[in-house]
C-alpha cells in the first residue's frame, strides 16, 4: 500500500489499475519512467525489500482475480524464438528483418486455461481459450471454435455434495425416462440429449446443472470419435464467451499503456 501511495502521489496521470499482496498494477505515462524507478529505489531502502519490474502492452481487466496481461515485445535469439513458439504457442510473436521478439503472456482467475493445477476447475477451458485469443490475437470466437475440436476443451465436470444426486432426465423411444447418475460427471452442451438434474433425496427439490433451453450430453467415458459426431451445441459456448467480452469491452479494460 505505501508504494501505491507514492506512486499515485508523486506522479501525474498515473491510473491505478489493481492491487493485491504480492504486487501492483499501474498506468505511467512513459515520460515518467526514470521518476516511477526512483520511487520504487526509496521504497526499497525503506522496506529492504526487492522489486520486480515488467511492463504491458496491454490489459484485459475483469478485477484484481481475474485478468489477461500481454507484455511489451522482448527480443530474442531465434533459437529461443523457436523452442518457446513450440512450449507456449499461444504467446504472441513476430519476426521483423531477421530479428525475433515475443510478447508473453500471463491469464489468471477465470481466464486461465494452460498448465492449471491439479485443485483448478478445468470445466469448459473453450471458453477462455476463445476470449483469450479474440483479445490477444484479434480472432472471433465463431472462427476460432471452428478450428478446435479437443472435446474434453468443451467438456464440464460436476461432484454431488450432500444429500443430493444426479438425475439424467431425457425421452427414449417416445417416454419420458429419468436416470440416476454418478456423484461425479462430466458432460458438454449438446444440439440433443438431455436435461441433468441436481435432486434431493428428502424434499425432491430439483436444480437444474444448466438452466434454461440448452440440453447435455453425459461423457464419462471417453470414446474416439470424429469432432461433428459429438453434436456439440456451439450456440450455447458462443453466448457464454461473448456475455463475457461484452462486459469488459464496454468499461475500457483493453487497455493499451502509453
Amino acid at each position: 500500500m505505501m508504494l501505491y501511495e507514492m506512486i499515485c502521489l508523486e506522479i501525474p496521470d498515473v491510473i491505478p489499475l489493481m492491487q493485491n499482496t504480492d504486487g501492483l498494477e499501474t498506468m505511467i505515462p512513459r515520460k515518467y519512467y526514470d521518476k516511477y524507478m526512483e520511487i520504487c529505489a526509496r521504497w526499497e531502502e525503506i522496506t529492504n525489500l526487492k522489486l520486480e519490474h515488467d511492463t504491458y502492452s496491454k490489459v484485459i481487466l475483469g478485477d484484481v482475480n481475474n485478468y489477461i496481461a500481454v507484455t511489451e515485445s522482448k527480443k530474442v535469439d531465434k533459437e529461443v524464438y523457436e523452442e518457446l513458439k513450440k512450449k507456449v504457442p499461444y504467446d504472441v510473436y513476430e519476426e521483423v528483418d531477421g530479428e525475433y521478439f515475443v510478447k508473453f503472456t500471463k491469464s489468471k482467475g477465470r481466464f486461465e486455461f494452460a498448465n492449471l493445477a491439479l485443485h483448478k476447475n478445468k470445466s469448459f477451458l473453450i471458453i477462455p481459450k476463445a476470449i483469450f485469443m479474440y483479445f490477444v490475437h484479434g480472432i472471433k470466437p465463431e472462427e476460432y471454435l471452428l478450428t478446435e475440436n479437443n472435446i474434453f476443451d468443451y467438456c464440464g465436470g460436476v461432484k454431488i455434495k450432500g444429500n443430493w444426486k444426479f438425475v439424467e432426465h431425457h425421452v427414449e423411444m417416445g417416454y419420458y425416462v429419468k436416470d440416476n447418475l454418478q456423484d461425479t460427471l462430466r458432460y458438454y452442451m449438446s444440439n440433443t440429449g438431455s436435461k441433468i438434474i441436481k435432486q434431493n433425496k428428502d424434499d425432491k427439490r430439483e436444480i437444474q446443472i444448466e438452466a434454461g433451453r440448452w440440453l447435455q450430453t453425459v461423457y464419462v467415458k471417453h470414446v474416439e470419435t470424429p469432432f461433428e459426431e459429438y453434436g456439440i451445441n456451439l450456440n450455447y459456448y458462443l453466448d457464454k464467451i461473448y456475455k463475457e467480452i461484452n462486459s469488459l469491452e464496454p468499461v475500457i479494460t483493453q487497455l493499451k499503456l502509453f
